[in-house]
């Protein structure tokens, strides 16, 4: 990717600089990330921009107030419909209502699709009864319940701030609010079993769910969890096990109705998540808050990837800053090759025209002759086979670095 310099960005000029080279109005449809970076405890796994809470109201309303800042002075410069918001973080459902001052200011200054899917994640110790009601008078339409297991003992380990009672209490929330929503789990943690897995994917279905993310345990470099396994303190992730596991929720899921769609992804029909497909699928996307990044496609006709800030100082003392702290622009080869990558982690694959274009039929075909890719003669798209799923970044490797620079 090339970098661009922030210098060249037209600061006193009235211009919002989304990014260099990417002018005042962004033509197109523009989902919107809200990164919220406060937990109430860190997760040991967690490598997410994220800051304990630790003067709980006051610091939180002096991060609503930047983010109704920095709305204000970007989002009316999408020209086109918002079809999807989401709220991650960190823990969104640590602001309450004051969420809805932030969506109504969304509404205010941008143009919210009729339809819009608009989608909160929540913990289930900060999900209340009167802030899911807000919500969805508000249009919140989908809530994501980080869970991630079902063990009281697992989730003291992980440093989780819930319990298994206090899980079961938000998804019953949930249920009876008729709102769709979705719930993580964690696969491979070290000492579960395949049985105690089991029994966490038969309690994520009969919540009533129409939405599963499953993820494996990955060990992120500087986080908690990396300086336990190094000590030996926590015993390290068996990556075998995390792929046994990842095997059987597959199955499961699939036999209760829940289908996969994507690598981690799994829904009951019609209920995708619409706004992580856009990231898939090459939709152009703002990200408000510290940490959240943003891909636009500028006058060039190039996208445009970039950060405004990286630290929650600097943007609550100044939410309306006109230079990105990073600025990439991605060519042409870049974006069809990102297109492609990312296309793979889905269940439809790619097209076989795409990875022609790209001239990496022969990457592809390399991948195809180890068992990690077939091509469907049917549709003409390359897909990932069973072995791929678990194997994937093999995959997305060996297309990204079919550069000549990798």
């Amino acid at each position: 990717m090339k970098p661009t310099s922030a210098n060249n960005s037209p600061a006193n000029s009235g211009v919002v600089p989304f990014s260099a080279g990417v002018s005042e109005a962004v033509s197109g449809d523009v989902s919107l990330y809200i990164h919220v970076p406060f937990c109430r405890s860190r997760c040991i796994y967690c490598g997410f921009y994220s800051n304990e809470l630790t003067s709980g109201g006051a610091q939180l309303d002096t991060y609503r107030n930047a983010l109704l800042e920095q709305v204000k002075t970007y989002v009316s410069h999408i020209s086109g419909e918002i079809p999807t918001v989401y709220f991650g973080g960190g823990t969104p459902s640590l602001l309450g209502g004051s969420l809805v001052e932030v969506l109504d200011e969304i509404r205010m200054q941008g143009t919210v699709s009729a339809d819009a899917e608009i989608t909160v994640e929540a913990n289930p110790e900060s999900l209340t009864a009167e802030s899911l009601a807000a919500w969805i008078k508000a249009g919140v339409s989908r809530v994501s319940l980080g869970v991630q297991a079902f063990d009281d003992e697992v989730l003291t380990m992980l440093a989780r701030a819930h319990d298994v009672k206090t899980a079961h209490a938000a998804l019953k929330l949930l249920r009876e609010s008729g709102i769709d929503f979705s719930l993580d789990l964690i696969a491979g943690i070290p000492g579960v079993t395949d049985a105690q897995w089991t029994s966490w994917l038969e309690q994520a279905v009969a919540s009533g769910a129409c939405h599963v993310s499953i993820y494996a345990l990955t060990v992120e470099e500087h986080t908690p969890l990396e300086v336990l396994i190094r000590h030996q303190a926590i015993a390290p992730t068996d990556e075998d096990r995390a792929a046994d596991q990842l095997e059987i929720a597959d199955l499961f899921l699939r036999e209760n109705g829940i289908d996969r769609y994507e690598i981690s992804n799994y829904a009951r029909p019609g209920k995708r998540s619409r706004h992580n497909c856009r990231y898939w699928q090459g939709g152009q996307y703002l990200g408000l808050g510290p940490g959240a990044a943003s891909m636009i496609e500028g006058d060039d006709k190039l996208r445009h990837r970039f950060v405004l800030y990286d630290e929650i100082i600097d943007y609550v003392e100044n939410p309306c800053r006109r230079e990105p702290i990073e600025d990439e622009i991605l060519s042409q080869k870049e974006a069809l090759l990102e297109d492609i990558m990312l296309g793979m982690r889905l269940m439809q694959g790619v097209r076989e025209e795409a990875v022609i274009a790209a001239g990496i039929t022969p990457v592809m075909e390399g991948c195809r002759d180890i068992g990690l890719v077939y091509f469907d003669t049917d549709t003409k798209r390359y897909r990932l086979t069973e072995r791929g799923w678990l194997l994937g970044n093999e995959v997305f490797e060996a297309i990204w670095c079919s550069q000549d620079d990798c």
